[in-house]
């Protein structure tokens, strides 16, 4: 008989299993864990038998199974992968428990040449008292004729929930996928980066009860590969819906591909320095959240503990901490000046704008030095006329900030013009090196003079030049012209690459080197502004004597990046969000890093002019309500407000609204830098929805709940002195509802609280404590929290 699965494949490929011997156990406080040895001689591999719910007796998976790994070997020179599966072809498997750990081991391919050596250890440890299993491994070539390339994971199938199935993915800020397998689901993306920040997902049953809020008696597991230095993962999810031909219906395949240091070298080993963990979940992807940032706090090397205190991040200036508004802006510095003062007055509250085009091209480039060259000329970036001058009349008031652009990833083959200015004599050295000694060259769409695309390599982080070409960069922007943050592209964007350049000085192909590459450069670029290195400073001695003068004066720079990789997270002091635009998104990110680093932007630009690179300033003519959507989620999400054109001042149909979400985050501040994310209030299953066009890419129409809450509180010696409950109503229409929070999850006492009222102007009224479980009236556009505090 055929069982229906939902995999939530923790990582490999499917293989029916064939006669079977004696299984072992092992048991956490939530879980129990089965695996056997398998094959006609009872040794050829070994399988996961399954794993259920002890509290329910729910069995999450059974066998058949994936295997427990794939290894993917080659044979040097030659580059040809073959697959090596964890459930057959071995001459010796052995499963042998000591105490709360299993240790299982698979030993030589006698069908492989060379491959007699090959060896594979893997450990699955569980407590019976605490919750968790976590699985961890490891694999040696043994040979001088076998080089191990890639490892895929640890899968497990998960049994399918049915319609009530939903499945959170890590994409951007995170979302929930409902009944994923009757909607084919497919993912495939690259870890840390753009599209998967954080490493981790969950599965779970979600019914609602007869009163329509959320229940907390769910079925769920988390799978999380907890990595404490976050190596390059490829991570993919695929969805099967029913098909008859098909022994795996109704199923969800997701894994992790991690790459060996040294790969293609013979007689390498792949030390993976990660955890495969699982965790039964009682309620929805709050749980998972809660699981991965209590795991995160403790050991994940990027999560800058030692900088954290009751204030926040104690290396990040306060200003950008408190900052709530941003533009973003593509003009010349007369144009920018009375622009900026106009939007800063506008909202009434400190603004920043994040200012592209503020450079000019090569002066001596054949296309003149009035050319403003986007995804062209890098890494050279020319201040143009009046910057400087534009960047202190701004800032002199100290309620205008300026950031301006420089990319962190790439140099132009072509970086003067049309001609190899520096590239072949001093870009290329650094650049990514694929396995045959090339660069790694890429085009975004940008065109040369002669039409032809700009080829762009990406550099590598560990090369010596680019270290001191993004340093120079950002410090003669800060140092030079004065401005008070630097975004540096793509650095938390961009997945780390596999590199084949020995001169570099990391090991080939896989490991941790990019994100040790990273962080030497800003971690020297942080250590310059604090305490400069004048010996050591790419400026010139005009700027040193400057900072000879007063050493304190770059200690309120700000430096950020694009997208939310999260081993970024402790060398930048913020990430813009602008690429958070999907359906049916959570704030996991936030839930995991709120308090710990600022997030900045949504895109509020229209498709059609997206595309339209050359244009200076971006107009906003997506439609109002979209406009909205964006902000609520913003504002609930815990995110700084805006990347907004700063002529949306002058649209009636917009500005009213954004002015009050703007201004009630200043209100409220605090509670984003000093606070954490708790669960969101949740709203009864029948609340009216809205939908917009959200104009992101090809994205579809959007529909979300028309009214938007967030949760956030702030915590002190371990207790929470406070909470502010966000409530944000979209729509054109009053909506009535009731709501449910649970004080005791967030720390407080429904007995020993009072409640006030915040608007956008300030403190509205007081209310009682009742009003937790009273029918609430959301006005139309409307924008107000509740701020719950011990008595």
């Amino acid at each position: 008989m055929t069982n229906k699965f939902f995999p939530f494949v923790l990582f490999l490929p499917l293989l029916f299993a064939a006669s079977v011997t004696a299984a072992e156990t092992i048991e956490s406080a939530d879980l129990t864990l089965v695996v056997e040895k398998i094959g006609e001689t009872n040794n050829e591999g070994i399988q996961l038998v399954s794993l259920t719910d002890k509290a329910t007796g729910h069995v999450f998976c059974s066998a058949p199974q994936r295997p427990l790994f794939s290894l993917f070997i080659c044979a040097p020179p030659e580059r040809k992968e073959l697959p090596v599966l964890a459930d057959s072809g071995w001459s010796k498997t052995a499963i042998e428990k000591k105490g709360n750990v299993l240790h299982l081991s698979w030993k030589g391919r006698t069908r492989i040449t060379g491959g007699d050596n090959i060896t594979v250890e893997m450990q699955i440890a569980a407590e019976p008292t605490k919750p968790g299993i976590e699985i961890s491994q490891t694999a040696a070539a043994g040979s001088e004729k076998i080089s191990l390339v890639n490892i895929r994971l640890g899968q497990i199938a998960v049994r399918d929930f049915g319609a009530d199935t939903k499945l959170f993915y890590p994409t951007g800020s995170g979302v929930v996928y409902a009944n994923p397998c009757e909607k084919n689901f497919q993912r495939s993306t690259g870890y840390p980066g753009y599209s998967v920040p954080m490493p981790w997902c969950a599965v779970w049953n979600e019914k609602r009860p007869a009163q329509g809020f959320r229940s907390t008696n769910n079925i769920g597991l988390y799978v999380g590969f907890h990595d404490v230095k976050g190596c390059r993962k490829v991570i993919e999810c695929i969805a099967a819906g029913k098909r008859d031909n098909y022994a795996w219906n109704g199923t969800v395949s997701f894994w992790a591909t991690i790459h060996a240091e040294n790969m293609y070298e013979p007689n390498n080993r792949l030390n993976i320095g990660g955890k495969v963990v699982l965790r039964t979940i009682r309620n929805d992807w709050y749980d998972g959240a809660m699981i991965y940032r209590d795991w995160v706090r403790k050991e994940a090397s990027w999560y800058p503990r030692e900088k954290m205190n009751e204030n926040g991040r104690t290396d990040s200036p306060q200003w950008f901490k408190e900052h709530c508004l941003w533009a973003m802006y593509r003009v010349s510095p007369e144009d920018m000046i009375p622009a900026m003062k106009k939007f800063r007055d506008a909202f009434g509250v400190p603004a920043a704008v994040h200012w592209y085009y503020w450079w000019k091209s090569n002066p001596h480039a054949k296309d003149g030095p009035n050319f403003f060259p986007y995804d062209n000329d890098y890494p050279h970036f020319f201040p143009r006329e009046g910057f400087k001058a534009a960047v202190d009349e701004m800032q002199k008031d100290g309620d205008i900030f300026i950031m301006p652009y420089v990319n962190g990833l790439l140099w132009d083959t072509k970086d003067k013009g049309m001609e190899d200015y520096l590239y072949t004599k001093e870009g290329f050295a650094g650049a990514v090196k694929n396995a045959d000694g090339t660069a790694n060259l890429h085009s975004y769409g940008s065109k040369e003079s002669d039409g032809s695309d700009v080829k762009l390599a990406h550099m590598c982080p560990a090369a010596q030049v680019w270290q001191r070409k993004v340093r120079e960069n950002v410090l003669r922007l800060m140092n030079e012209n004065g401005t008070k943050a630097v975004y540096v592209d793509q650095v938390a964007a961009a997945v780390p690459e596999l590199c084949f350049d020995r001169s570099h000085g990391h090991p080939l192909g896989g490991g941790y080197w990019w994100n040790d590459g990273y962080r030497a450069i800003f971690n020297k670029i942080r250590s310059d502004l604090l305490n400069p290195d004048l010996q050591d400073h790419p400026l010139n001695d005009t700027v040193k004597k400057q900072l000879q003068s007063n050493p304190n004066a770059l200690r309120d720079r700000v430096i950020t990046s694009e997208c939310t990789g999260e081993t970024s997270l402790s060398i930048v002091d913020g990430f813009l969000t602008w690429h958070h635009q999907q359906a049916n998104q959570i704030p996991a990110f936030a839930a995991v890093y709120g308090g710990a680093v600022q997030m900045l932007g949504r895109d509020y630009r229209a498709g059609k002019v997206y595309a339209e690179r050359t244009v200076p300033g971006w107009k906003v003519t997506i439609e109002p309500l979209a406009c909205r959507m964006k902000t609520a989620e913003s504002l609930c999400f815990g995110e700084q407000i805006g990347w907004f054109v700063p002529t949306i001042i002058d649209e009636a149909d917009k500005f009213p609204f954004q002015r009050k979400a703007v201004r009630l985050r200043h209100q409220v501040r605090h509670y984003f830098y000093k606070g954490e994310m708790c669960r969101p209030p949740d709203l009864p299953c029948e609340l009216p929805t809205v939908t917009a066009d959200w104009n992101f890419y090809n994205s579809p129409l959007i529909t979300g709940p028309a009214v938007r809450t967030g949760c956030w509180k702030i915590v002190k010696n371990g207790k929470t002195q406070s909470a502010i409950l966000l409530f944000v109503n979209m729509s054109e229409e009053s909506i009535t509802s009731r709501f449910s929070v649970d004080l005791s999850e967030i720390g407080l006492d429904k007995n020993n609280i009072t409640i006030r009222q915040i608007g956008p102007e300030g403190v509205e009224k007081t209310l009682e404590p009742a009003a937790l479980t009273q029918p609430v009236v959301f006005p139309a556009e409307s924008v107000f929290a509740w701020e719950i505090m011990v008595k």
